[in-house]
């Protein structure tokens, strides 16, 4: 029983840290819920629509004679110890 006590409140306190509590909207920040759902329902709305998309162009005209570059150090493998302080270098609010 004593088990389940803890875990129901720890679920309860990690519920209410990952509410989102403010949002910016055309640079003014919004913390009620109604203009929260009004924003996300506007996003949801432009990202949900469907844009034909077409890709007119040649890369071989558009880079023409060019040598190739060598993208090998561009990227590499992460490490978890990175990816972790990465994360825990984040604002609240980061994007």
């Amino acid at each position: 029983m004593l088990v389940q006590i803890f875990f129901h409140a720890h679920a309860s306190i990690k519920y209410r840290s990952s509410q989102i509590k403010e949002i910016e909207v055309d640079c003014a920040v919004v913390s009620d819920h109604a203009a929260k759902t009004q924003a996300f329902t506007t996003y949801t709305e432009l990202i949900g629509a469907v844009v034909d998309t077409r890709w007119d162009f040649s890369l071989q005209e558009v880079c023409g004679d060019q040598a190739p570059v060598d993208d090998s150090t561009l990227s590499a493998p992460i490490t978890i110890q990175e990816a972790k302080s990465v994360l825990r270098g984040m604002g609240r609010n980061s994007t």
